[in-house]
């Protein structure tokens, strides 16, 4: 799952393949089990450093439409704008003029506080750091960088060797089971009990899976996005993968060599194990 950060998007996303591997929609029961559409790509639109979250647009209009939930959130122009405010305020003719005052810092933070509170225009003033503190750096890393921890925000390479998992090990193809579709492979050999690959879920009430009235009596009563999730049929709750690639990964009971694991990780809500299914799937995140 990437996220948006609207002053520093640095992937796209390409164009979909659509093909159901040589199955005919009318005399192959199969086609019906796995979707069509595959092959979504990830593109760098910029430079993107080792250790940096990725961000895609999800357009302003996604932002627009939450105000109520998640208020003013910035865009590019609000951030160029911002940056623009804070480079003529550092390099303002009064800085020189308050080399002889004692109060110098007090001075120029109640006027940097005092251009934040004037702004008029929401966005850039939510762009802008609050305290005169925080100016240096967000005028060095730029106010959209800042706006997520700064140069705290790449993570070191320090930082990469101990959380970091590799997914670049697993590509898709055509499955080698008779009408299952697309499957994954390893690119690579892999030794009995490693990782295969981390796959953060998303928990969701299973009901919102269900194919609308109009449509039953000619499909089965859920979606084929069920057909990519992990459930049990006596709750109601769905755990859906987003890593890339895990879902693909088919089902085999006679000689399977894969498993699933619940995570060790200290990123992992454990305690969703110890409480109702009501309570999970109150939860915004998992």
């Amino acid at each position: 799952q990437i996220n948006c950060h609207m002053g520093l998007n640095n992937i796209r996303y390409d164009h979909l393949k659509h093909d159901s591997e040589y199955l005919h929609r009318r005399s192959d029961p199969g086609v019906g089990a796995f979707t069509p559409w595959h092959g979504l790509k990830a593109v760098a639109t910029r430079d993107i450093q080792a250790g940096e979250e990725l961000f895609v647009d999800y357009g302003e209009g996604w932002f627009d439409g939450r105000v109520d939930i998640l208020g003013e959130i910035p865009f590019l122009e609000d951030y160029k704008t911002a940056d623009i405010i804070m480079e003529r305020f550092i390099k303002s003719p009064q800085h020189d003029l308050l080399k002889s005052v004692s109060d110098k810092d007090e001075v120029q933070k109640q006027s940097w506080e005092k251009i934040v509170a004037e702004q008029w225009r929401k966005k850039v003033q939510m762009a802008l750091p609050k305290s005169y503190e925080d100016l240096k750096e967000a005028h060095e890393v730029g106010s959209a960088r800042y706006s997520v921890g700064g140069k705290a925000s790449l993570r070191t390479q320090k930082w990469l060797d101990k959380n970091a998992f590799c997914i670049d090990n697993l590509y898709m193809q055509a499955s080698k089971i008779h009408q299952a579709g697309r499957g994954v492979f390893m690119k690579h050999y892999i030794a009995s009990g490693s990782i295969i690959s981390p796959f953060p879920v998303l928990q969701l009430d299973k009901h919102i899976f269900a194919v609308d009235e109009s449509y039953k009596g000619n499909t089965s009563d859920y979606e084929l996005l069920t057909n990519y999730a992990f459930a049990h049929s006596d709750s109601n709750v769905v755990l859906l993968p987003y890593t890339a690639l895990v879902n693909g990964i088919n089902h085999d009971g006679l000689n399977p060599n894969a498993e699933l694991r619940w995570s060790e990780s200290n990123l992992n809500r454990k305690d969703y194990l110890e409480v109702d299914e009501e309570e999970v799937l109150k939860q915004g995140f998992g």
